[in-house]
């Protein structure tokens, strides 16, 4: 969105109310929108009821980050948060995992201990396999052709791009593009 709509400053964030103007980042995300709702009109006691007939733990802010994967929910190492916050902000131009320590003022193999301690893969893996997924998103999701696929997802190139792709997912992503576009037929013949 960011490079198709250069002028527009886009957050990211749960959810955003600006004005009459309100955003929501997913399913998820509306459901703690509608808690804040509740909690500002009606009070943190029927929120919280709100929260316990769902089984939910508790509302998140609408200025908590929105992750592409759960988890930054599931650790509650603030280490790995600030780690996976950084690597989801450069998908694009991936970072060694060398720069993401400097980042984070942790030497490389205090970052991979923090990715062991907490039960994920070595963090160049686990990086990979963001870009991948994020790439899965945009061909299932987007016309975007898959170079251009490939470079938002920090490949230089597209075969690369596209062996990481079928090793991690079991198909290239053509073969996932083709899956996921719709076929219509009429009269027997298919568009």
């Amino acid at each position: 969105m960011r490079e198709k709509f250069p002028s527009i400053d886009f957050i990211n964030v749960l959810f955003d109310i600006d004005g009459r103007t309100t955003s929501c980042a997913g399913e998820l995300a509306s459901f703690d929108l509608i808690l804040g709702f509740i909690e500002k009109t009606c009070g943190p006691r029927l929120s919280g009821e709100v929260c316990n007939h769902f089984i939910a733990s508790g509302r998140r802010s609408g200025s908590s980050v929105q992750m592409l994967g759960g988890d930054a929910i599931i650790c509650e190492d603030e280490r790995f948060r600030r780690a996976l916050e950084i690597m989801m902000a450069n998908i694009e131009t991936p970072l060694s995992v060398d720069e993401l320590a400097q980042r984070l003022g942790f030497s490389s193999r205090q970052i991979e201990r923090i990715f062991a301690r907490n039960g994920f893969e070595p963090p160049n893996r686990y990086y990979q396999k963001l870009r991948l997924n994020r790439a899965r998103e945009l061909i299932e999701q987007t016309k975007m052709p898959i170079a251009e696929i490939a470079l938002a997802c920090g490949y230089e190139n597209q075969s690369h791009f596209g062996r990481s792709y079928k090793k991690v997912f079991g198909r290239s992503p053509k073969a996932v593009r083709d899956l996921t576009r719709p076929q219509f037929a009429l009269s027997g013949q298919h568009f």
